[in-house]
């Protein structure tokens, strides 16, 4: 109840109390004093009211002032679903892994290390052709060196419509590494370790060696004995070897001369020869 309201009930009180002083109060007619009260209670109730408006009044500003300090609303932002991770590999799987990559780094080496030892002792070969023989001609001197012009001399003796044999398919560490001795002893090593099988058909192997001597009757002239020894080893067959062998001497005042003048007439042996064929 406001001040005012408070006022007017005591003072109603008063007047209606039996005390000396309100005895004025007995002398109104009971129809005006409840007219008076009624009135007073009107204006009571009219203050009560506006104050009661004015704090509502109050509080709603208060209200907005806080609303304007409240954060503007937001929308939520999507949740972005991650992708599950994939189920780890069980440790049996991880070892048959690391086994399978090691398998493969152990080939991929081999295969590595076997091609380096090919091209050691092997140049390109030429890719081998339907109804064509394939021939590779080496020559070994008496000094343990590729002879390249007999080589160059039986290559072109052996070439024909049907065949054809090339006198640079080896390198001279074929010679010097042991490989030419052990295939003309008969070891299939090399053919197998070289992959000629895949390349060609006949291997032509020829052994040169010269003995020198001297004629003190002829002014210390000296004499070289050639000998050429060729032999036929079948790559893709075996057991089908055929050999050859030439001869000739030569004279000089030198072992150089007299070698050149032997190994120029083994050379026309070769060019004169009608039966020496490769098998076919």
């Amino acid at each position: 109840m406001t001040t005012f309201a408070c006022v007017a009930v005591r003072f109603l009180q008063a007047l209606l109390s039996e005390t000396p002083g309100n005895r004025i109060m007995n002398l109104i007619e009971p129809k005006q004093a409840a007219i008076f009260v009624s009135v007073l209670a009107v204006i009571a109730f009219v203050i009560n009211g506006t104050q009661e408006y004015l704090r509502r009044g109050n509080s709603v500003q208060a209200f907005r002032q806080q609303i304007q300090h409240v954060p503007a609303f937001s929308a939520p932002q999507p949740v972005i679903q991650q992708p599950m991770p994939e189920p780890s590999l069980t440790r049996e799987q991880q070892r048959l892994d690391m086994e399978m990559a090691a398998a493969r780094k152990a080939e991929e080496d081999a295969a590595a290390k076997h091609a380096q030892f090919v091209a050691r002792y092997v140049n390109n070969v030429p890719a081998k052709q339907p109804g064509v023989t394939i021939v590779a001609v080496v020559v070994m001197s008496e000094i343990g060196k590729p002879n390249n012009t007999l080589a160059t001399i039986l290559a072109r003796h052996f070439s024909s419509g049907s065949t054809k044999a090339f006198s640079s398919l080896f390198t001279p560490e074929f010679i010097s590494d042991g490989l030419f001795d052990g295939a003309a002893g008969g070891s299939s090593e090399a053919v197998n370790k070289l992959d000629l099988a895949n390349s060609l058909d006949t291997l032509l192997l020829a052994k040169q060696s010269v003995q020198y001597t001297s004629n003190p009757s002829l002014q210390n002239v000296l004499s070289a004995h050639m000998r050429l020894d060729v032999t036929e080893l079948s790559v893709t067959a075996r057991g089908q070897n055929q050999t050859w062998t030439f001869s000739a001497n030569g004279a000089g005042f030198s072992q150089a001369l007299a070698r050149e003048m032997a190994e120029e007439r083994i050379v026309k042996q070769i060019e004169n020869d009608t039966n020496m064929v490769v098998s076919p």
